[in-house]
């Protein structure tokens, strides 16, 4: 059996300020997501599609991380990605998808939901975090936050 991977991401730290739809990354917060996107790297799981919320915060995610793995990919904005969905909107967009892994930027509370809905666990879904779900198995391999990988990128 061949794995199908969803490698989820929350957007970086963002503006506070100005509507929602359009908050940027912040300097924090492209160094989240710059991480974020070393890590995926050095994990060896490049993804072959890549969704995203419309909202900029998470395009911006998204680019950078296609950018960083040096991918060639077009970002699927969808809406189904958005902060307060309903997983199961998401899962039936990608239920067809015959390349894997599939990277999914979004946002909380939708990726804690996902990750609940797919795996049953329990998760604080941090700014910039990663979760890996293998979307046969139902399990979630990896779950990563910013501040760790900080932490574990320093001390090496």
């Amino acid at each position: 059996m061949v794995e199908k991977l969803l490698i989820l991401v929350r957007h970086g730290d963002a503006e506070s300020k100005g509507d929602d739809y359009s908050r940027k990354l912040t300097d924090k917060g492209i160094k989240q997501v710059e991480l974020t996107a070393s890590i995926i790297k050095n994990s060896g799981i490049m993804p072959k599609v890549v969704y995203s919320s419309p909202l900029v915060r998470a395009v911006q995610t998204a680019e950078i991380i296609v950018n960083n793995l040096g991918l060639k990919i077009e970002i699927k904005k969808v809406k189904e990605l958005e902060a307060n969905r309903d997983p199961n909107e998401f899962l039936k967009i990608i239920q067809d998808e015959k390349e894997s892994p599939i990277l999914a930027v979004g946002h909380d509370p939708f990726m804690t939901n996902l990750v609940k809905n797919l795996t049953g666990a329990d998760v604080d879904f941090k700014k910039g975090g990663i979760a890996i779900i293998d979307l046969e198995t139902k399990k979630l391999r990896v779950l990563l936050y910013p501040e760790f990988c900080e932490k574990s990128s320093q001390s090496s």
